[in-house]
């Protein structure tokens, strides 16, 4: 009799364990997909769509959109404050490679740079048919702008852009460097496109 009873409690317990592993798998994902790790925040004061979002230090934010959006937000994204981009283009990527030099690029060659965290730019048409979606900078002047019909541009001066040669003509939708001369391209036509020297070939 004293084992049949331990046996049923040994098998009640593993039932009850297996089932306090379930609860707790539930809560995880429920938690998940109930939002509270991520948290919408509210307080935007444009209503384009945003397209790049790039964080400057632990509580300043700086994102940009369609309509010559630049916003920021000192506060960790709790509030957030129109920026004049003295553009009405639309702007798809954001780098700063410290918490004042940044850079934006978007529609019509347009290259938007800044040294004092966002609060003021300085516009720079590097090519007028152009459209740039991405832009990688790995200190303030070094950095590669890339975009439609295979386009990248390069700047080691963060002033002066010059073309160099993708090999392709696709849209080249993201770029990102390690460092000065190692990096990577991506295209719609499913490529990657590596470089360990800057892009000069």
């Amino acid at each position: 009799m004293n084992a049949l009873f331990t046996n049923v409690r040994s098998l009640i317990s593993t039932r009850l364990s297996v089932l306090l592993i379930c609860v707790f798998i539930f809560a995880s994902v429920s938690r998940g997909v109930s939002g509270v790790i991520w948290t919408n925040q509210g307080s935007i004061p444009v209503t384009q769509d945003l397209w790049g979002v790039k964080y400057l230090t632990s509580q300043k934010i700086i994102a940009v959109g369609t309509g010559g959006t630049i916003i920021r937000s000192t506060d960790d994204g709790v509030t957030w404050t129109s920026l004049w981009s003295q553009s009405a283009t639309n702007f798809w990527a954001v780098s700063f490679p410290d918490s004042m030099h940044g850079v934006v690029v978007g529609d019509s060659g347009i290259v938007l740079t800044t040294t004092d965290g966002g609060t003021s730019w300085t516009k720079i048409i590097v090519n007028p048919s152009a459209s740039f979606y991405s832009v990688s900078f790995t200190d303030p002047n070094t950095g590669t702008v890339v975009g439609d019909s295979g386009r990248i541009y390069r700047t080691t001066n963060g002033t002066t852009f010059t073309a160099q040669t993708s090999g392709t003509i696709d849209e080249l939708n993201g770029v990102k460097f390690f460092d000065t001369n190692h990096g990577s391209i991506a295209s719609s036509d499913s490529g990657i496109y590596t470089t360990t020297n800057g892009g000069a070939s």
